[in-house]
């Protein structure tokens, strides 16, 4: 008896173990984050300081993604759903900091093409940083879909304590705008009554392939042009940034926080012309074929010889030619910080092999592994992030070797056979 009730602490010691490990987020497999195909839901979301203990989640829902039904002895269709958060410390910390749960019915917007911003306060005290799980769930269609935030909150200059507002006075979600678009920039500090801004313009090389060792570059921080913007209302006036580069908005110059804003080009983050196309082929033409192709009269003509020529017919180029192109503007969409995601370590490595099998994350890292876990035949890269003034997406390819290059020229084959 004795000995079987030793068998049952161990085994309970060992579920408990197991159950406590698989709990950490980093444990899990994040591939479904940076799946190609397309979600039948796509929430956004975007994270705004109120003061030093709440901050604020927006949720940015497109309801024509919604399934609207009608209800027996009811006039009018509805969706319903909910919206959930879990704050954690980090990747690797199981426990919880705080959650809640939003539900909600919406009748008015059935058959528009509206998006629906959603406010949900959360508590999350400075100084900290922090990981906030979030699940919309659309319960007439029983789907769901996680994201995952980074919350920086170590102090009130980060970007978190700032908003980006378009000329009807809505949020914005993304950190870059078009060179004719108008915005203006809101401070959660109402003592904040001017914001400094630099303004850079550097021609960034695309990222090296993964056997070739890194190039060690310095960036110049000296920006090339400065101004100042006043607040009032915690809001600068309505301004255009007409200027290729990014902007960086401080509201203490010493102080290395604030928040950054790209413009890239205008229609970004599509692939809407010719030359586009073809930069983005970098990855998978020798530097003769580019510098021909670039040469050519019609680059239209050029970039289509090229998918014809290495698909086999006009049929399978246009094929290879969406698969390709929507990758770049995944990846855009996806990787961008101070250049564009297809230029990223990132984004070369998605644009090349595809989407990651198996993906583990954590605080300052991401692992990217094709094939499976623990395999020795598997191809991993490891990304580690950037400690970046102007961007928390920055993240670069460690371990570069000889040791990719079989795979990486395998990759491209497949693009070009």
């Amino acid at each position: 008896m004795k000995k079987n009730y030793k068998i049952l602490i161990i085994v309970f010691f060992i579920g408990f173990f197991a159950c406590s490990q698989y709990n950490k987020l980093g444990n899990l497999n994040f591939a479904n984050i940076y799946d190609e195909k397309p979600k039948n839901l796509n929430p956004e979301y975007s994270v705004f300081h109120l003061n030093d203990s709440i901050s604020i989640l927006y949720c940015k829902i497109y309801m024509p993604e919604l399934l609207y039904l009608k209800p027996e002895n009811k006039d009018s269709s509805i969706a319903k759903f909910k919206i959930k958060y879990v704050l954690y410390k980090s990747y690797q910390s199981k426990d919880i900091l705080d959650s809640n749960s939003l539900f909600k019915i919406d009748v008015k917007n059935y058959g528009l093409k509206n998006n629906l911003i959603i406010p949900i306060n959360f508590n999350a005290k400075m100084p900290g940083n922090y990981l906030l799980k979030t699940t919309f769930f659309d319960l007439n269609k029983n789907k769901s879909t996680s994201s995952y935030l980074n919350i920086n909150k170590e102090n009130s200059f980060s970007s978190q304590n700032f908003q980006i507002i378009d000329d009807k006075n809505k949020m914005l979600f993304k950190t870059y705008v078009s060179s004719l678009q108008k915005i203006r920039i809101k401070s959660n500090n109402s003592n904040t009554k001017k914001l400094y801004v630099n303004y850079y313009f550097r021609d960034f090389p695309i990222a090296d392939p993964p056997y070739v060792l890194s190039r060690n570059s310095s960036f110049n921080y000296k920006p090339d042009s400065s101004f100042t913007l006043n607040l009032t209302n915690n809001k600068t006036e309505l301004f255009q940034l007409d200027k290729k580069g990014f902007y960086f908005f401080q509201s203490d110059t010493l102080q290395k926080k604030g928040i950054s804003v790209f413009v890239y080009y205008d229609g970004f983050p599509k692939i809407s012309n010719s030359f586009q196309m073809l930069y983005a082929l970098r990855y998978l033409v020798t530097k003769r074929e580019y510098d021909k192709m670039f040469m050519s009269k019609n680059t239209k003509r050029a970039v289509d010889e090229f998918w014809i020529e290495n698909s086999g017919n006009p049929d399978r180029a246009r094929v290879m030619i969406k698969k390709y192109y929507n990758r770049v503007q995944n990846v855009n969409h996806m990787f961008s910080s101070y250049l564009e995601g297809w230029k990223t370590d990132r984004g070369m490595i998605y644009i090349v092999y595809g989407h990651p099998n198996v993906v583990y994350r954590g605080t300052n890292y991401e692992n990217w592994i094709y094939g499976e876990a623990g395999n020795m035949l598997s191809v991993n890269f490891r990304f580690l992030k950037v400690n970046n003034p102007f961007s928390d997406n920055d993240y670069i390819l460690t371990g570069k070797s000889q040791v990719y290059k079989d795979s990486w020229y395998n990759a491209v084959d497949v693009w070009r056979r």
